[in-house]
């Protein structure tokens, strides 16, 4: 359906009594959103074939109907969402109600249904998308700060990410991942909404506004296990954890990922990079594949994502040292010999209790596009900190 594939459960019911809703729901509270069916089709038995396996052709064909209410626009913006929505999911007809990711919108088409609305709707971000799935709330519902990747489990801690300025389909994977463990707190991308809630650029003044958010999300039972960020979200996820520790007196670990710390000296400001700067250039090419799919961000929006990071960092007094255990985790082919020496003096320096996780043979975008290898390590690292994930 629409070139992407949507699970249909085909069973045979023990209980005639049992609904499809039924199944639904205790699905529901076994598997994570994106392991749900889309459809629940009843059986009396399954077919076999000449070998006596079950003959899938023989099945009967799903009806992905019922997933659309298909509820009209009521006024333009509506009207223009739902355009360029269908646009991107031309095979099911389906209104402003209907769950957009249940229809087949991923990370990868939200990324391009945001570029399709910019101009009608230019707050909308991925995130949006993803976390309100259908066009009337995406219009509607208050811009946010941070939310939770899934629904809250009292029975798992939560660890707060902060993107920084990937974008959050780089993390698609990433929060499926982590969920197995924690509740995720996301923390959206600085550039979406700094100057909305702050009206300037002001380092502190952010740090300050994601506690305070987070401390309204969290449930009254919810426990804190840590922060995390990659790349320049790393330098965000120190900074909040001090001031967690600085409000609550509880130093909660961090996990940074490659972060390159730019050492802050008063009165020296960092100047804006130029699309011809080398830094700036690695960082566009490395940048081109998030999550499932490739990327093609132009290089004028990396270079306003980088620049709002210059412009951040300007209004910092001083690098944040930690005295809380940090996790880092080096990867080691995006830098030469001596800069990668200079990144993890800088990372020793700052946090007395680091540890270091190298990987050398890896890239920045590496660390969390979750391969096999980032797998592996993550089911170690948080089963040596005494995690328990949740089954599949």
């Amino acid at each position: 359906r629409n070139g992407r594939d949507l699970l249909n459960c085909w069973y045979v019911p023990k209980d005639p009594a049992l609904t499809a809703k039924e199944l639904a729901a205790f699905a529901a509270s076994r598997l994570p959103q994106y392991m749900m069916p889309k459809s629940w089709l009843p059986v009396d038995s399954f077919p076999k074939n000449i070998n006596g396996k079950v003959d899938r052709h023989a099945l009967p064909e799903p009806d992905f109907s019922g997933l659309a209410q298909n509820i009209p626009p009521r006024d333009e913006s509506e009207v223009k969402l739902l355009e360029a929505a269908r646009s991107l999911l031309p095979d099911i007809p389906f209104g402003v109600t209907d769950d957009l990711p249940a229809l087949g919108m991923d990370s990868i088409l939200a990324v391009q249904y945001v570029s399709c609305i910019e101009e009608h709707v230019p707050s909308v971000t991925v995130s949006d998308v993803l976390r309100l799935r259908n066009i009337r709330d995406i219009l509607n519902a208050p811009k946010r700060i941070g939310w939770f990747h899934a629904p809250y489990d009292p029975a798992k801690p939560t660890l707060a990410l902060l993107h920084g300025i990937i974008p959050v389909s780089g993390f698609s994977r990433l929060c499926r991942l982590w969920s197995r463990w924690f509740n995720l707190y996301v923390i959206e991308p600085f550039p979406d909404h700094a100057l909305r809630e702050l009206g300037r650029y002001d380092y502190d003044g952010l740090i300050d506004l994601y506690r305070k958010q987070l401390e309204r999300d969290l449930p009254h039972d919810a426990t804190v296990w840590g922060f995390a960020g990659f790349s320049f979200g790393g330098v965000m996820a120190v900074s909040l954890a001090e001031a967690w520790r600085r409000q609550t007196g509880e130093r909660k670990p961090v996990l940074m990922g490659d972060t390159y710390i730019r050492v802050i000296r008063p009165g020296k400001p960092f100047p804006h990079l130029t699309e011809d700067d080398p830094f700036l250039r690695m960082m566009h090419e490395r940048g081109k594949r998030y999550g499932d799919a490739a990327v093609n961000e132009p290089m004028g929006v990396t270079l306003q994502k980088q620049n709002a990071v210059v412009d951040l960092l300007n209004t910092m007094s001083a690098n944040q040292p930690y005295e809380g255990r940090v996790i880092y985790l080096d990867a080691g082919m995006d830098y030469d010999e001596m800069t990668q020496k200079l990144k993890l003096a800088m990372v020793r320096r700052l946090y007395a209790n680091v540890q270091i996780h190298s990987f050398p043979k890896l890239f920045h975008n590496d660390l969390y596009l979750i391969h096999d290898e980032m797998t592996a390590f993550y089911e170690r690292l948080f089963r040596d900190e005494g995690l328990e994930p949740a089954a599949l």
